[in-house]
């Protein structure tokens, strides 16, 4: 096994290294930022989901310890949350050759904020178009920009308004392709009723790819495509007796408990929130519940970090 001289040893079996892990964004791996010694130690880095990163280092240690975490960021007004960094090696007596690490907000809770959300859109990102009888695909040029910039500011779930002289023409079904709210692939396929009407998806988009039809039985009716009201919750949420812990709920002002909660399983990838009243572009909301998931880092955001490897039996 290689050695490599660290930043300071502690006893005759433990060494010191120290590096930084800086954000890569949602849906991205963070990159380590070692200098010296540090950058030796390190093979891979790879996310396995939000926030659920692993570190492969170059030869296999006894044990490892975190020395220090420290969270810095470069625009702490921008950034979602203070976050709090978890690292997980492997049991004493195993070689170690890779190392977990989370990162969550700090203190295993979330604050959402909703500010002046828009009210609910039926026909936000495409109007009313006629039904044709061949599959039809609709790409992300082809939706209207303040309904995409109204999902990336608040991802939320996609509906599906059927109207026409002849709403049973309307295709039975449409694949909504895109992100979610941590910036991974979503996919959801909302069915829809050969009848005049709103349909709603269940997952919180924050951008669309592409939204594809099913052939219809006609020309005679109409589809639009909007946004509803279940917005996407920023961390997984924690479920409890089968419901996501509500800590906190603030509506236009005033502490209410008349909000509609999904769990990530009903309304994923996180879970969503559905305010009891109707938004209005003015009215701010906000939402405080137990995580049950990690937080990718922003690339405003990393981590000053000393991890101890332990190549010998003194910890």
């Amino acid at each position: 096994m290689n050695t490599y001289p660290g930043d300071r040893t502690l006893n005759r079996h433990a060494t010191v290294y120290h590096f930084t892990l800086v954000g890569g964004g949602l849906g991205a791996a963070p990159t380590v930022d070692a200098e010296g010694a540090a950058s030796n130690i390190f093979r891979t880095i790879t996310r396995n989901g939000p926030g659920n990163y692993t570190l492969t280092l170059r030869d296999p240690v006894r044990n490892v310890r975190v020395e220090s975490a420290l969270y810095r960021n470069t625009g702490y007004d921008t950034t979602r949350a203070h976050k709090t960094l978890l690292i997980k090696g492997e049991p004493i007596d195993n070689n170690v050759t890779t190392i977990d690490l989370r990162v969550e907000p700090t203190g295993g809770t979330r604050f959402d904020e909703l500010t002046d959300p828009l009210a609910v859109g039926t026909a936000a990102l495409e109007a009313a178009t006629a039904t044709t009888v061949s599959p039809r695909t609709v790409l992300a040029a082809g939706l209207l920009t303040a309904g995409k910039n109204e999902l990336l500011a608040r991802p939320r779930n996609v509906t599906f308004t059927v109207a026409g002289g002849t709403a049973a023409h309307a295709p039975t079904s449409a694949v909504i392709t895109g992100t979610g709210i941590n910036g991974d692939a979503l996919t959801e396929t909302v069915a829809i009723t050969a009848s005049a009407g709103t349909y709603e998806g269940a997952k919180a988009f924050r951008t669309i790819t592409s939204v594809v039809y099913g052939a219809a039985s006609g020309t005679g009716a109409t589809v639009a495509v909007g946004y509803g009201k279940k917005f996407g919750l920023s961390v997984k949420a924690k479920v409890r007796a089968g419901a996501v812990v509500r800590l906190v709920e603030i509506a236009a002002g005033s502490y209410v408990t008349n909000g509609t909660l999904a769990t990530p399983t009903a309304s994923p990838p996180n879970g969503s929130y559905s305010p009891n009243g109707s938004p209005n572009g003015a009215d701010d909301y906000a939402l405080g519940y137990e995580i049950d998931g990690g937080i990718d880092l922003l690339t405003t955001e990393a981590f000053n970090v000393e991890l101890a490897l332990f190549r010998g039996k003194d910890l």
